[in-house]
């Protein structure tokens, strides 16, 4: 039996869960979901676990080492809980159980684990401050922040994964020149309605920089000589990125302690038995075994002197390298508070920069390889299972053959000028070549919802993430709400910049659109044999064909809505209550249209008016009002077939319902690929 979390680590208040762990060596699993006790006003937490659960837990830790990325949340924190756990009966059996994975070795996975999102929300920043969405780019600037010290912590012994205990783990960690440079790069990081004066960066100079560096020294690079003459300081090691290395790239060798290294102290029981992990070379090194430095990335640490050599004293860690953006000079970096901000009511895009541009330089400091301020290696790919399909101008987007996104005329510019594969910056450039304004915030739209990605060239795909959070995926945005959803030229937009989600399944979607097409086209034959039935004087068949017409509108008039399967004939007047209020007088006409019979040419030509009518009423409401007159001529009857043709290839692409089997004679000399003319830009 051991207590483990936050007590048994030393942190803790009166607040705190008090949680034990039971330890058995039986050779069935014992249940995983914890039981909750309350006593004494205290919540008591209690897991149990095999010692061959246990096993199998690290056993997976380790093989997922080299790929932290893919390593769980939940299997980290598990393992962690259980190595910094404090025994309270059965002491050999707990300390059996830690010694199957060393601390020091978790140490350095958790480490490894920390680096890696690190990176991934450091490079989503660059991205986004290039897409100009300041506000974003500082909330994960602050959590490339935050990852990045907890990568440093966690090499020193201090792997608690939940970030509350921070500010404790820091104290800890025993380097106040680390503690203190996170904690001001933390609190002076810009906030909405609060920006830097002009040209000011995002760190203030009156802070010192690691391990007292000077003023003066600040703008100096890792492995920079100061300006007062000194030694460079030896750069850290930098933490192992998860890809593999790009072309030309060193291996890093692994550092060692200096000898005699103390490690840190930690206010925890002396009998949890957790050894510390030795101190780094310098203070915000991270040792690192065998880690792959990019070609712009921290130089390889100067080697560990031989054990018969005389340990150096450690050098300060350099000062991050000053915002590319800024003119002014180090030693002019002061916060201005209420200084003059953004009109929008976001951080000055300038300090948002120069604050990343900061905190980049501190995590190379730490050890953070692969995270320079170069755009330039942020490449725009394409997405599987993301189409594209255009219907007259309209643009719809179909992400896993499941949702449909439909595009205002901004948003369809800016989605047709992609040319996936290039580096950001240049798409970027080509979005403005359209004419949109701000097209930045448009592709950063299109990142979130999935519907393309970014990857960091040589350090795969960037996928940020954050601890205790929703798991990262595509957005997936509340349904649109326009009534109609549908018309014939395409899916209905709340505005130009809209990315609007249907509120339908892709096949329905498809589907209804098809009977909607198709329905118009019933409704000019109808038409067409109407008059044909008057002229000859047949007036059984014109009213026969006339309720035909009406109830093909109706069902039109239901697909616009997104009604699918649709209803019987019989039934379509009384399924318009499903419909907005503002249809019912739709609905009432229909009824007397049906009610009409036709016992003169008098009579015929006013059902023919009335009919006439209805029908543009139907169409007026569901945007069909310039539907060609499909059998008056070979032009209108092409105009007609090229219109269903647009639906049709979606709709056959998706499996949809098509209304009839003779729409696949339309498909068979086309296909049903994405349009051609989005193709020739790679699109998704």
């Amino acid at each position: 039996m051991a207590l483990e979390g936050s007590l048994a680590e030393g942190f803790g208040n009166p607040s705190s869960d008090i949680d034990f762990l039971f330890l058995g060596r039986c050779e069935d699993d014992l249940p995983t979901m914890p039981s909750l006790l309350f006593v004494d006003g205290r919540r008591v937490e209690i897991r149990t676990r095999s010692v061959r659960q246990i096993a199998d837990q690290f056993r997976a830790v380790e093989e997922g080492a080299e790929r932290p990325g893919r390593l769980s949340e939940d299997l980290l924190n598990r393992c962690q809980r259980l190595l910094h756990s404090h025994p309270l009966r059965g002491h050999a059996l707990v300390e059996e159980v830690k010694a199957m994975l060393p601390a020091e070795r978790f140490g350095r996975i958790t480490a490894d684990w920390w680096a890696h999102r690190a990176r991934q929300s450091l490079r989503q920043a660059i991205a986004l401050v290039c897409l100009d969405e300041s506000d974003e780019a500082v909330g994960w600037t602050r959590a490339g922040l935050l990852q990045t010290v907890k990568s440093w912590a966690a090499a020193r012994g201090e792997t608690y994964l939940e970030p509350k205990w921070l500010s404790l783990q820091l104290d800890r960690a025993g380097h106040p020149d680390v503690r203190d440079r996170y904690w001001q790069l933390d609190t002076t990081a810009p906030a909405p309605g609060a920006a830097f004066a002009p040209g000011a960066a995002a760190v203030s100079g009156s802070v010192p920089a690691l391990g007292g560096a000077s003023a003066s020294d600040a703008a100096a690079g890792p492995g920079s000589v100061p300006a007062s003459g000194a030694a460079p300081a030896p750069s850290p090691t930098p933490v192992p990125d998860t890809a593999a290395p790009e072309p030309g790239t060193v291996t890093a060798p692994s550092a060692s302690p200096p000898p005699g290294a103390a490690p840190a102290p930690r206010s925890v029981p002396a009998s949890r038995g957790v050894p510390a992990v030795a101190a780094a070379p310098a203070p915000g090194g991270v040792p690192a075994a065998g880690a792959a430095a990019e070609p712009d990335a921290v130089p390889a640490p100067v080697p560990a002197p031989a054990s018969n050599a005389v340990a150096p004293a450690p050098a300060a860690v350099p000062a991050p390298v000053a915002a590319p953006a800024s003119s002014a000079p180090a030693s002019d970096a002061v916060l201005a508070p209420g200084a003059v901000t953004d009109p929008s009511g976001t951080p000055a895009p300038d300090a948002v920069r120069d604050h990343l541009t900061a905190c980049l330089g501190f995590a190379a400091d730490l050890g953070i390889a692969g995270v320079p301020w170069r755009p330039e290696r942020l490449i725009v790919e394409r997405v599987a299972g993301v189409t594209t399909w255009q219907t007259g101008e309209r643009v719809h987007v179909i992400r896993c053959r499941r949702d449909v996104f439909v595009l205002g005329d901004d948003a369809g510019a800016v989605w047709r000028s992609l040319v996936l594969g290039r580096p950001l910056p240049r798409v970027l450039a080509q979005a403005k070549d359209t004419g949109v304004a701000d097209p930045g915030p448009l592709l950063a739209a299109f990142l979130r919802h999935g519907l393309i990605r970014l990857a960091w060239k040589g350090g795969g795909t960037v996928i940020p993430s954050l601890p205790l959070s929703a798991p990262p995926g595509p957005l997936t945005p509340p349904p649109s709400t326009a009534q109609p959803l549908l018309s014939v030229h395409g899916a209905a937009v709340s505005g130009p910049r809209a990315i609007d989600l249907m509120p339908l399944p892709a096949d329905r979607f498809a589907a209804a659109a098809m009977a909607l097409v198709w329905s118009n086209v019933v409704v000019e034959n109808a038409v067409e044999d109407v008059t044909g039935a008057l002229r000859r004087g047949q007036w059984r068949v014109a009213e026969l064909t006339a309720r035909r017409a009406v109830h093909a509108a109706l069902r039109g008039l239901l697909s616009a809505h997104g009604v699918h399967p649709l209803p019987a004939d019989p039934g379509l007047v009384r399924r318009l209550d499903l419909l907005p209020p503002a249809i019912r007088p739709i609905g009432a006409r229909a009824g007397d249209l049906l009610g009409r019979g036709v016992g003169s040419a008098e009579q015929g030509d006013t059902l023919l008016a009335a009919l006439r009518a209805f029908i543009g009423q139907v169409r007026g409401a569901v945007g069909a009002d310039s539907f060609p007159l499909s059998f008056d001529s070979a032009h209108t009857w092409r105009a007609t077939l090229q219109l269903g043709y647009d639906w049709l290839r979606i709709g056959a692409h998706l499996d949809a319902q098509l209304p009839i089997e003779e729409a696949r004679d339309l498909l068979a000399g086309h296909g049903t690929a994405p349009r051609p003319a989005l193709e020739r830009h790679q699109d998704p």
